[in-house]
């Protein structure tokens, strides 16, 4: 049985409270005590949130937003929060107008918990050009019971794009040509390939956990580690010949990536027939920093 070897790093804030019973003190006669400030705002990884959908008529919720609660304790009542459609929009996209959507303007955060998530449904999306990216935004606009909007995560942009044919999920055998980690290839391993943009799919990793976009590679005889959403792959294809024409880090924080033609590459491609897609990729500019990756589909993800 294979080891998932993932890790992570758990910042732990510790906030300490004396329990003087000085009244002077308490009164702050010797200095100012910290009041909590409690604040409410979306929790998502990162600026904008990729969502892919069916080229459907029947209305497709969306259930990946999510809304964090900042405060010492969890709320011992439910936090009602309001949003608001944003006129804002991602860079490059295509606005998608509110009429193409329904949400609720009013939500909650119930009693006893950080997060909830905040959904809203695309009522057609068989309307949508499939070779557009479009592109919309929510604003948290207020809260109650002492909650504070944040001014920096008030607003949750996303990206739509119509599932494209390489979507889905695929079992990953590939190798990383570095010393010594090319010694331990990574074998079966369950990926999502999620669309990014009409012709393009990215990495994501599902058994790393939430928003696990990012690239397994070997880390010892049968164990899998997860290389973290620094080195993201970003895969795009020729819609016609199904040719990889380029592969890109999706994080901009990351390190850059480019197609690799070094030692035991091959032409990086979708076979339509067997549902195989074949690409290779370095970061750096580095050929001794390849990976070599066939994916084989399994099905819908």
């Amino acid at each position: 049985m294979k080891k998932i070897l993932l890790s992570s790093l758990i910042a732990l804030s510790i906030l300490g409270t004396g329990c003087h019973k000085d009244e002077e003190f308490e009164a702050q006669k010797y200095g100012i005590q910290n009041t909590e400030v409690k604040g409410i705002s979306f929790s998502n990884i990162g600026d904008t949130l990729v969502t892919a959908l069916l080229a459907d008529a029947t209305p497709q919720t969306v259930k990946s937003i999510q809304v964090g609660l900042s405060s010492i304790d969890l709320p011992k009542s439910t936090v009602t929060y309001t949003v608001e459609f944003s006129n804002l929009r991602p860079v490059g996209t295509t606005a998608l107008p509110s009429s193409a959507i329904t949400f609720k303007t009013t939500n909650i955060v119930p009693a006893g918990t950080y997060n909830a998530p905040f959904e809203f449904a695309v009522t057609n999306a068989s309307l949508l050009n499939s070779n557009l990216t479009y592109g919309l935004a929510f604003t948290i606009t207020s809260a109650d019971n002492g909650y504070n909007v944040a001014a920096n995560k008030k607003t949750i942009y996303l990206k739509i794009n119509i599932k494209n044919k390489y979507d889905g999920r695929y079992r990953l055998n590939g190798l990383h040509n570095r010393p010594p980690y090319n010694q331990f290839p990574y074998t079966n391993v369950l990926i999502d390939m999620y669309t990014s943009g009409p012709s393009s799919v990215r990495f994501y990793m599902p058994i790393a956990g939430f928003n696990s976009y990012g690239h397994p590679i070997g880390v010892a005889p049968g164990v899998i580690g997860w290389y973290g959403p620094t080195v993201s792959p970003n895969v795009t294809f020729n819609q016609t010949t199904n040719l990889v024409t380029d592969v890109n880090n999706a994080d901009p924080a990351g390190p850059p990536i480019s197609i690799y033609t070094g030692a035991l590459s091959g032409v990086g491609r979708y076979d339509a027939a067997t549902k195989i897609i074949y690409v290779y990729f370095r970061y750096n500019a580095n050929d001794l920093r390849g990976f070599t990756d066939t994916l084989t589909y399994t099905g819908p993800r």
